[in-house]
């Protein structure tokens, strides 16, 4: 089942009590945006994304988390436009998100993980969907639904006794 934001409204997140943020929706158009950030360019080794699901399997796996790590903070930079329970140094409250602010948040290993599982998850599989099916974990039947009407009644026992036959 694929859920639709029609309401476009920024939702928040908490990452623990006191504190969260308030993020826009994740859309094509903020991912493609994080996706042409020169940080996360530079952590991708090349000018553009890979072609395909194989090339980015390639990659080595140092390569794979800066590029992760890379795109989350592109993202939140993109998508948190306020935020409640931080402070500096010093204790003080901080108003207003900041990039330098939201990429130190970020690397909060609690942080990304929740940040990672609860925005950008859902929009990547979206993107890596694409016009195709939806997933099927244990074949064709285990994500559709029955269409089937129940049987009336329970089927007599198989007779014990031998047939004509």
């Amino acid at each position: 089942m694929l859920r639709l934001n029609i309401s476009r409204k920024p939702h928040w997140l908490e990452f623990a009590p006191g504190v969260r943020v308030l993020l826009q929706p994740a859309d094509i158009e903020l991912v493609s945006d994080a996706q042409s950030d020169p940080e996360f360019i530079e952590a991708l080794g090349s000018d553009h994304l890979p072609a395909d699901d194989d090339a980015a399997l390639t990659m080595p796996p140092a390569q794979k988390q800066r590029v992760g790590l890379a795109l989350a903070i592109a993202m939140a930079k993109r998508a948190i436009i306020a935020w409640e329970g931080m402070e500096d140094e010093d204790g003080q409250p901080i108003a207003e998100p900041f990039d330098e602010g939201v990429e130190a948040l970020l690397r909060i290993p609690s942080v990304f993980r929740k940040f990672q599982d609860s925005y950008m998850a859902p929009a990547m599989y979206l993107a890596a969907e694409g016009n195709a099916s939806g997933a099927s974990p244990n074949g064709i039947s285990a994500v559709a639904p029955n269409i089937a009407r129940p049987a009336r009644r329970a089927a007599k026992p198989a007779r014990k006794s031998k047939t004509r036959r």
